[in-house]
């Protein structure tokens, strides 16, 4: 989903520079269509980037405010760098029964959340 959202955008936005230097009216329209459509895209891109890394930070257990550095694309390097090489970074729950864990991620939104009832929750234990 990431890749080819990032490959839509490269494709819109190249086409809307093709466009750009028209005289019409009518091109002119088309390249107000694509400059929705891209920033459209580029919010849903913005959006996922913003699951896909609190959901890192949610399994490393980490403060909220590493999402900053992983907004930026810039920066997005520098936390995978330090959770990866540095060993107090390790992730806080293992997943041992996959099924489990993704009924409890389909009916609850998030494979970390878990009560003592489940059985399954490594944390239960």
């Amino acid at each position: 989903m990431y890749s080819l959202t990032g490959v839509t955008s490269i494709v819109l936005n190249m086409v809307t520079i093709l466009f750009a230097n028209g005289d019409s009216e009518a091109i002119l329209n088309l390249v107000v269509i694509l400059l929705i459509a891209q920033m459209m895209l580029g919010f849903v891109r913005f959006i996922y980037t913003i699951r896909v890394f609190s959901g890192l930070i949610q399994v490393y257990g980490l403060r909220k405010r590493w999402i900053w550095l992983c907004l930026i694309s810039y920066t997005r390097w520098l936390p995978m760098l330090i959770w990866g090489f540095n060993p107090k970074y390790q992730p806080e729950w293992k997943v041992e029964d996959i099924q489990a864990e993704l009924a409890r991620l389909a009916s609850s939104g998030s494979a970390r959340r878990c009560s003592t009832r489940w059985a399954s929750c490594p944390r239960a234990r």
